[in-house]
Parts: structure tokens; C-alpha cells; sequence
């Protein structure tokens, strides 16, 4: 219903500021529902929301948009977020017992300091930083990277994304059943995601044929996201009860510094060197040092949170 840039400016905001608490809220709420051995599952799920919905937003938008307009669209949109409402508020029960049932409130910087004092979760989270950093940069860059440098046409480029993206998705939903089916230490299968995922962008620097580029693009995608749901378990493991929601919503903040900075560090790369195949170097850097940063983390055991 909006017909003033500044009022639309307005809502967005808002809209912004409440949509920041629904991360930490469900992770809060899989902490209370799921014993640390089982939270993988459930978070993979939960982290893999966001980009199915950027996928059926660049899927499914332009077609609506085009048969119905923005405002129908934007209003379609609004009437499923009801019906999620609505299931939440009747389908979501509070714990009758057990963690989280009896927890007092905490307050904010009280969790703050105690996630920025722990060495573990500092390390946890710059090493989750430059992971995100490299996979925003590689969904915002790699199709112009391909039509600039490699003359490849757009479509070509988004189709690669396009499949990128599934394969993220798919990893992302997998990744706690795949630890848990295998009885895989969570610690050493994120090291190796890590090092496959620095291992891809070495490829990336190096391959000109586009058949390739979609081999190691599926092989990325699921290697950069398969570490999520774990990295959060991880964190949750190392914080109090009372302050779940507010170190788990500090480490997001954390993570997602690194997607906020990448397009003024590559643009700012490319500039200076007049290529954008410089961004595979600034990559590899930061899946380096990434690397280095999750060998060096050590996570608090299940059994001692217990």
C-alpha cells in the first residue's frame, strides 16, 4: 500500500529490525527442543532457510511480478508469512520441562562479554568470517568474473550460481544427518570442508572450461556450507544456557561482517589490478587463513555441557 519512497524506507527498517531477531530466537529454541548431539539436524535445516528463499525469490519473483505487479506480489508474500505465523503460534509449544524452561532472562552485554572473552568462540568466529566472506564474494563476482574475463555470456554465468545454489542448499539441509549417520567427528569434518573449499578456489584461478567450473562450483557450494550447522553447534556448546540466544546471534553478526565487506575488498582489489581474476587470490587468502583458525579452534565436548 505504500506510495512514498520515504514511508516504503520506513517499513523496511522496521521490518529489518524485527527479522534480526528470528535467527537467535530459533536457535534458542532448537537449543531447548534438541540434546547436543542431535542440534546439527535441525540447525543444517534452519540455516538452509535463507537461501531457498533467495532461491525461489530470484526463481519465482519476476515471473509473479511480471503477471500480477510488485504490489500483489509483495502481498502474496504477506499472506504466506500469516500462514507461517499462524503455524508457529499454534504448531511451536513452550517446554514443559528441561533446558531453556526455567531460564531467567540475561542481559545483552553480559552474553556479549562473555562471548568476546572466550578465546575459542573469537577463533570460531573470525575462521566462520572469512568462510562467508569467500562464498558471498564467489554468488556476487563469479558471473561477471566469467563474462569480463573468460567471455562467457550471462546465462551461462547464472546458470552456473543457479546450480551453486542448489548444491548450497542441499549441503546445508544434509550436513548434522551426514556427521550423525556416519558418526563423523564434527571437528575434523569441518577442517576438511575448510580445505576442500580452499582447494576449489585454487581450481577456480586455474580452469577456463565452463564444464569444469560447474563440476567444482557443485563440489564448492556443498563445502562451504556444510560447516554451518556445525559451527553453530560449536558455539552453542562453549556459551551458557541463559546466553544461547545472544552468543549465537553475536556469531552471526561476526560471520556476517565478512559478507558486509567483500564487494569494497574485491572491488577495491579489481581496481587496482584491472582484472577480476585477482579475486581468486584474495580467496585462497582468506580460505588460508581460515583453515588455519579452525585447526587451531577446540570445542567444548557434549559430554561436559551435559
Amino acid at each position: 500500500f505504500v506510495h512514498s519512497y520515504e514511508i516504503g524506507l520506513f517499513i523496511r527498517v522496521i521490518e529489518g529490525l524485527f527479522c534480526g531477531g528470528i535467527y537467535s530466537s530459533c536457535s534458542k529454541i532448537i537449543y531447548q527442543y534438541f540434546e547436543p548431539g542431535n542440534r546439527a539436524v535441525p540447525m543444517g535445516i534452519l540455516l538452509s532457510s535463507p537461501s531457498v528463499g533467495i532461491l525461489l525469490a530470484n526463481t519465482l519473483g519476476e515471473p509473479l511480478n511480471a503477471a500480477v505487479g510488485w504490489r500483489m506480489t509483495v502481498f502474496y508474500v504477506s499472506l504466506f508469512g500469516i500462514l507461517v505465523l499462524l503455524l508457529i503460534i499454534f504448531g511451536v509449544d513452550k517446554p514443559v520441562s528441561g533446558k531453556g524452561s526455567s531460564v531467567s532472562r540475561a542481559p545483552l552485554l553480559e552474553g556479549v562479554k562473555i562471548f568476546v572473552t572466550d578465546r575459542q568462540q573469537l577463533i570460531l568466529g573470525f575462521s566462520g568470517m572469512l568462510l562467508m566472506f569467500s562464498s558471498v564474494a564467489f554468488a556476487t563476482w563469479m558471473n561477471t568474473y566469467m563474462k569480463a574475463d573468460l567471455g562467457f555470456p550471462g546465462s551461462m554465468g547464472g546458470m552456473l550460481l543457479t546450480i551453486y545454489s542448489l548444491s548450497s542448499i542441499a549441503a546445508t539441509c544434509i550436513s548434522g544427518s551426514l556427521v550423525k549417520k556416519f558418526k563423523l567427528d564434527p571437528r575434523k569434518f569441518v577442517i576438511f570442508c575448510y580445505a576442500v573449499a580452499l582447494l576449489c578456489n585454487i581450481l577456480f584461478s586455474l580452469l577456463d572450461s565452463y564444464a569444469l567450473m560447474v563440476a567444482v562450483a557443485i563440489v564448492y557450494g556443498a563445502a562451504v556450507n556444510l560447516p554451518n550447522a556445525h559451527l553453530v553447534s560449536f558455539c552453542i556448546q562453549r556459551c551458557p544456557e541463559r546466553h544461547v540466544a545472544t552468543s549465537t546471534a553475536f556469531q552471526n553478526l561476526v560471520f556476517q561482517f565478512g559478507a558486509v565487506i567483500q564487494s569494497t575488498v574485491i572491488g577495491m582489489a579489481v581496481n587496482s589490478t584491472g582484472t577480476y581474476h585477482v579475486m581468486w587470490y584474495v580467496y585462497m587468502a582468506c580460505g588460508a587463513v581460515s583453515l588455519l583458525l579452525i585447526c587451531l579452534f577446540r570445542p567444548k565436548s557434549a559430554a561436559a555441557e551435559r
